[in-house]
């Protein structure tokens, strides 16, 4: 880093998790190449992290002003079954 310091500098990007989700539903995947287009990295040695799920359940308020909240229920819904290929629990009920 330039700061001289040996630390990995890297941010947890819970947008783009929750857009992946959003895109394995729709079969879209505008919202995750907007999402990392439209991201700023404040310092040139640091990096995004992402992943596809974690303890804290999907993140959907990530994505808030970006899909609608009636689009993201559908989208929750989609993964229990109702519509979708999903056969388990609701995200963030």
């Amino acid at each position: 880093p330039q700061d001289g310091t040996r630390a990995a500098q890297l941010a947890y990007h819970n947008g783009v998790m929750a857009a992946l989700w959003v895109a394995l539903a729709t079969g879209d995947a505008a919202i995750v190449g907007d999402l990392v287009r439209d991201t700023v990295l404040t310092r040139p040695d640091t990096a995004w992290l992402t992943y596809l799920r974690c303890h804290d359940d999907i993140i959907w308020s990530a994505l808030n002003g970006r899909v609608p909240a009636d689009a993201l229920d559908r989208i929750s819904d989609f993964y229990t079954g109702a519509g979708g290929f999903g056969d388990g629990r609701r995200f963030q009920a």
